[in-house]
């Protein structure tokens, strides 16, 4: 498995990941209607952009079989809610197909946003995740502190998040 800086042509599946991860992982946390109304088009072109004009404040990491073939990502930058600025880098999205759980993929592209924003100076951490979702033991394995919780709303429902931080992430274990 190869993981890379991802660029344009790789918004088609990251959309597609982004697609299932979401529908597999978020059932029974997120309303199933919400859910259903995502759209492959519209999340392909949203990474199609953030792919297109990268910022120096936001970047992404795939993890591509020999096939060639996507199978996760990952994308960090600088935190985007402001009341995250005690934190000098965000792990923004973790997808992986459910297939290639528990195969050590999460923790390769967590350390390569984490290396990413180390180049950049960027030593603490911080990544929202839904309440509930299995990846809040991931991250607690990993070492990440509960900073914070907040209710968000998901289409016309009251979402439970979690933020998770990491004060030093020359720490984890990558």
């Amino acid at each position: 498995m190869v993981l890379r800086l991802a660029d344009r042509r790789d918004a088609a599946s990251i959309a597609q990941i982004h697609l299932v991860s979401y529908r597999t992982t978020y059932r029974g946390l997120v309303p199933e209607h919400w859910l259903a109304s995502l759209s492959y088009q519209e999340r392909k072109a949203r990474w199609e952009q953030r792919l297109s004009s990268p910022e120096e404040q936001e970047f992404a990491y795939v993890a591509e079989e020999e096939a060639h073939r996507i199978v996760g990502f990952a994308s960090g930058g600088t935190p985007a809610h402001p009341e995250d600025r005690d934190y000098h880098g965000e792990l923004r999205t973790l997808h992986v197909l459910p297939q290639f759980h528990h195969q050590g993929l999460g923790r390769r592209l967590t350390c390569a946003v984490i290396d990413h924003l180390a180049q950049q100076k960027k030593w603490s951490l911080i990544v929202w995740v839904v309440s509930g979702n299995p990846a809040c033991g991931f991250y607690e394995h990993l070492g990440g502190q509960l900073v914070r919780e907040q209710l968000q709303p998901v289409g016309d429902a009251l979402v439970g998040m979690a933020a998770y931080g990491w004060a030093d992430t020359r720490l984890i274990p990558c």
